[in-house]
C-alpha cells in the first residue's frame, strides 16, 4: 500500500467522553472565575478530581451567577502540588452545590484526570 505524499508518521488521538463533578473551587474570583477545581465523591468524601482548561468569557459570565463563597469546606486552602511538578496553587473555595457536564478524556490517576478537562456546561 502506497503512504500519502505528506505522510509524516503516526498520530496520537486520545479518546474523549462526557462526564460530570461538582465545582468545589475556581481560580480567580468567583465574580471572574477563570478555572474550575472539580470534585467526585469518593468513598463517601469530596475529593479533588481535576481542573478545567481556561473558561471562555461566556461561560465565566453563566457560572459568576451560579457560584458563592464557602464558609466551610473540605479541601486545604492551597491545592496541592501536581505530581508531575509546580506548586501549590491558590484558588477560591465555593459551595459544592453546581454539577458541570465535561468533556474528558480516559486517563486518570486514581481518582484524578490527569489531563485538564474541557467545560461544556451546567
Amino acid at each position: 500500500m502506497a503512504l500519502p505524499a505528506r505522510y509524516t508518521g503516526w498520530q496520537k488521538l486520545r479518546t474523549r467522553v462526557t462526564a460530570e463533578a461538582i465545582v468545589g473551587g475556581v481560580t480567580g474570583t468567583v465574580a471572574a472565575p477563570q478555572e474550575l477545581i472539580l470534585g467526585r465523591y469518593d468513598r463517601g468524601r469530596l475529593r479533588i478530581a481535576g481542573r478545567t482548561t481556561r473558561l471562555t468569557m461566556t461561560a465565566s459570565a453563566q457560572l459568576r451567577a451560579l457560584l458563592h463563597p464557602a464558609t466551610t469546606h473540605p479541601w486545604p486552602e492551597l491545592l496541592p502540588p501536581h505530581p508531575y511538578g509546580g506548586g501549590r496553587t491558590a484558588y477560591t473555595r465555593v459551595t459544592s452545590e453546581v454539577v458541570v457536564e465535561l468533556s474528558v478524556d480516559l486517563a486518570v490517576d486514581g481518582p484524578r484526570w490527569r489531563h485538564p478537562v474541557w467545560f461544556v456546561h451546567v
